[in-house]
């Protein structure tokens, strides 16, 4: 396996410059349309605050002390791990409204959900990886000197419906998620992405199972905002920028 130990990451949505201390918080992906499809749920992901208010607790900003209720009752949601740091919550097939609230009693949002599958979807396309690329970090940055970025390529942009990639480490027999990256909520002409990048010293990482290094197959998936899944991609290896790949 061509995976380091465990650390935590800090991905793009920390910025160099201005190097605040920072945290993670729990974040909801599911935004744009809350009509839950039947097979879907409210995607938590997470993002960077320097407010020490927001911060919930520690470990996995996506595994979330939540609560959802009607006006009547509280409901049971179902947590689904589809990567370090993301997750997605599914109530049960009978519940048609629900609003969700946080740890410290703020109202979210409020979704509705489909009792059965209305029309029939696609499936998300998987994504087509050209290369993966071990990019150096700045040696002129006092963050990421002496660090490196995997780029992934694909061969065309990510579907509208997907908002977020999943990376896994193809070494193993099954593959295991190592992290995700979050899509531009306008991605249809995006076809590169900084898919890790090293923890800095301002404060908390994103969440990540294992750094990617030089020879690692690895293979990714979309995801959507209701967390689901599109298939896996053919398996491709990281190499060092300027080598062509191969799978």
């Amino acid at each position: 396996m061509r995976l380091l130990p465990f650390v935590l990451l800090a991905t793009s949505h920390l910025a160099d410059a201005d190097c605040a201390s920072s945290e993670l918080v729990p974040a909801v992906f599911t935004r744009r349309d809350t009509r839950l499809p039947a097979d879907g749920g409210v995607l938590v992901g997470f993002a960077f605050t320097t407010d020490l208010g927001q911060v919930e607790g520690r470990g996995d900003p996506s595994d979330v002390k939540w609560t959802a209720h009607d006006a009547n009752k509280v409901i049971a949601l179902t947590r689904t791990a589809l990567a370090p740091g993301l997750a997605v919550l599914r109530p049960a097939d009978s519940v048609l409204a629900f609003t969700l609230t946080n740890s410290h009693g703020k109202d979210l949002g409020s979704f509705t959900h489909e009792a059965r599958h209305e029309a029939a979807r696609a499936q998300l396309a998987a994504p087509e990886p050209k290369s993966v690329k071990i990019v150096p970090g700045d040696p002129t940055s006092s963050h990421y000197a002496g660090t490196v970025t995997p780029t992934l390529v694909v061969a065309a942009a990510p579907p509208p419906g997907a908002v977020a990639i999943i990376m896994y480490n193809a070494d193993l027999a099954t593959p295991k998620p190592i992290n995700f990256t979050q899509l531009a909520d306008t991605h249809d002409k995006d076809t590169t992405f900084e898919v890790y990048r090293p923890n800095t010293n301002c404060g908390a990482g994103a969440p990540s199972d294992g750094a990617v290094i030089k020879g690692a197959k690895l293979t990714f998936a979309y995801v959507d905002a209701f967390g689901r899944l599109s298939p896996q991609s053919k398996p491709i290896r990281a190499i060092d920028a300027g080598t062509k790949n191969r799978p």
